[in-house]
């Protein structure tokens, strides 16, 4: 199997560091989540894998390129909600179309095929009927997914996403995260998910990377985690019940 993203021995600071000697690699056609808490790092581990901040120490690869290099279009990104202008003037089949033309100086008129993409790419999120409809207006779970369908449209090796869930109720989130799995398995795209939340997330990734300035587990969601590691994520006051046989697990050692 190919690596997507590796992570060898990297260091990020601003005023002081963040990130400490972070060795992680993500397989091509995974799905991985990097958890921890606010302020863990998490963010920043994604805009040095983005290639918006540079490590001071060690080296980062997507699909065996510097980020910067890895090209247009290789990676697909849904930033946390709270950035986005929730109501932004434009249509929901607007906001798709901007991701196709970024960086251009004049907006070009669609030719057929390039509008095709962007009316699939909806489809493909099952909002092609509210194509149409005021950005602003839809629910928090539909304008996830047009901003789904806005990192599509540009046909994406590899999708990362902040903290996808925050603001959906438990329906919308099981339906996110479903849709997450069929781009794994029918389209073979790597998933990088960011979140806080370990419980809403290890029941539908291939791994687990748990996060807080340096990775204190990667592994497998049915894989037993020590309970110290969680501590060092999490806090002492964390506590984890897990019932799913494929849902990661706690361990106290006395």
């Amino acid at each position: 199997m190919k690596e997507a993203v590796v992570l060898d021995r990297v260091w990020v600071k601003f005023d002081q560091v963040v990130l400490e000697d972070i060795s992680l690699t993500v397989q091509e056609r995974h799905i991985l989540s990097v958890v921890g808490p606010n302020g863990s790092g998490k963010t920043t581990l994604l805009k040095a894998i983005l290639g918006l901040k540079d490590p001071y120490r060690g080296s980062i690869r997507v699909f065996g390129e510097e980020p910067r290099r890895a090209g247009r279009g290789v990676v697909g990104y849904l930033p946390q909600m709270n950035s986005i202008e929730p109501n932004f003037p434009v249509s929901a089949y607007d906001m798709v179309a901007f991701s196709r033309f970024a960086g251009k100086s004049l907006w070009p008129l669609l030719q057929k095929s390039e509008k095709n993409l962007v009316k699939d790419a909806l489809e493909r999120v099952q909002m092609g009927h509210l194509a149409e409809r005021h950005f602003g207006s839809l629910s928090g779970g539909q304008k996830q997914r047009v901003l789904i369908a806005r990192a599509l449209v540009l046909k994406p090796k590899i999708l990362i996403l902040d903290e996808p869930s925050t603001g959906l109720d438990a329906v919308a989130q099981d339906q996110f995260y479903a849709m997450l799995r069929t781009f794994r398995d029918a389209d073979g795209m790597t998933i990088l998910i960011v979140s806080h939340d370990i419980g809403a997330v290890s029941g539908i990734v291939d791994e687990i990377a748990c996060l807080n300035r340096k990775i204190h587990f990667h592994g497998r969601p049915s894989e037993t985690i020590r309970y110290d590691a969680l501590e060092k994520v999490f806090g002492k006051d964390i506590r984890f019940v897990f019932h799913d046989s494929n849902c990661l697990t706690c361990r106290k050692d006395s």
